[in-house]
């Protein structure tokens, strides 16, 4: 399966910038439309990855430059780790 980086820009209608990740964008925009949590009127895909453990890097990353995000608890950890990765 491929893993799916994506933004939604303007998320919550205040300027912010969501960034996560899935297997499958569509059904991930119904889900964050029907929780009512999410504006996903500008959803840009940031990057495809075969590897979901080099996505779930990338989107720590984006969440360490202060992009918001479901799991942002162990960004400086995965931050780390994804410099390894591209050292």
């Amino acid at each position: 399966d491929l893993t799916i980086v994506y933004a939604i820009q303007n998320y919550d209608g205040i300027g912010n910038t969501y960034v996560g990740m899935t297997n499958s964008l569509k059904r991930r925009m119904s889900n964050h439309k029907s929780n009512g949590k999410l504006n996903t009127d500008k959803v840009y895909v940031l990057d495809v990855y075969r590897d979901r453990d080099r996505a779930r890097l990338t989107e720590a990353d984006f969440h360490a430059q202060g992009y918001h995000g479901a799991y942002q608890r162990d960004n400086c950890e995965l931050t780390k780790e994804l410099k390894q990765f591209v050292a």
